[in-house]
């Protein structure tokens, strides 16, 4: 698993040092712009990645597969609105120190990973 905490940190850090960075240096909070095609395509590799990955290891475990599809739509679908509507009530009230804060646990994660 060498190779893949190192591209993983590879990804996460510069991204996070980025976020850190664009929120340190804005005047005042701005909603984000709505994405470009790029931004969109990359998201779809990430996305693609994500699933290859749970491809490889959900028939290594012993679960029926209507079972593991359930879980994980219903899943990602209550967390993804949860994270929806708590980054717009905390936008509100931190702006963009909320940046940071998203930077900081990223940086977190890849560390964690490391030392793991």
């Amino acid at each position: 698993w060498g190779w893949v905490v190192r591209v993983a940190c590879g990804l996460l850090v510069p991204m996070a040092a980025k976020m850190c960075w664009d929120a340190l240096l804005a005047s005042t909070y701005e909603p984000a712009s709505p994405g470009t095609m790029m931004v969109y395509l990359g998201l779809g590799v990430a996305t693609s990645i994500d699933a290859g990955a749970a491809g490889i290891t959900l028939p290594q475990i012993h679960v029926a597969p209507w079972v593991a599809i359930t879980l994980i739509g219903v899943i990602t679908a209550v967390f993804s609105v949860v994270g929806h509507l708590a980054g717009r009530a905390l936008a509100s009230k931190f702006g963009k120190r909320l940046g940071a804060v998203g930077g900081i646990v990223l940086i977190g994660i890849a560390i964690k990973m490391v030392v793991r």
